[in-house]
């Protein structure tokens, strides 16, 4: 489950985040197996041996001989989860994987590739289709 405050006023919300944290760390953590993430404007709440990577580890693993290539994008700490996936797995080569995180040059990412804003993945999909992409994000 998550939470999005990214319309709220922006002290407010992230107020309102932290009592929510807290009060989770204190009432909930403690009796279930679950984990809380903090990204952008956002709290996300989730079992501990459910997200993203491990749903795309299945998907992997269920589709691998009719997968041609396999792109996942994101810009946020919940994503990294698939990023790793993806670094690790053995059942599609290397060359077929495309993980891709948006945003910042600087960031601290597992994903194998990089584009600055959220328009570029359509370029960057267009150029692994073979199709002419508009102004093709970075680092591709």
């Amino acid at each position: 489950m998550t939470w999005h405050y990214r319309n709220a006023d922006p002290e407010y919300g992230l107020w309102q985040s932290r009592e929510l944290q807290t009060h989770l760390e204190q009432a909930i953590i403690p009796k279930h197996a679950i984990e809380i993430l903090t990204g952008k404007a956002n709290l996300e709440v989730r079992p501990r041996d459910v997200n993203k990577g491990e749903i795309v580890g299945g998907l992997i693993t269920d589709n691998a001989e009719n997968l041609d290539f396999v792109f996942c994008a994101g810009d946020d700490k919940t994503d990294e989860d698939m990023f790793r996936m993806l670094r690790k797995t053995t059942s599609v080569q290397a060359e077929r994987l495309f993980p891709t995180t948006v945003g910042s040059a600087g960031k601290m990412t597992s994903a194998k590739w990089h584009v600055l804003e959220p328009t570029d993945i359509v370029d960057t999909m267009a150029r692994l289709a073979g199709t002419d992409g508009v102004g093709v994000g970075s680092k591709m």
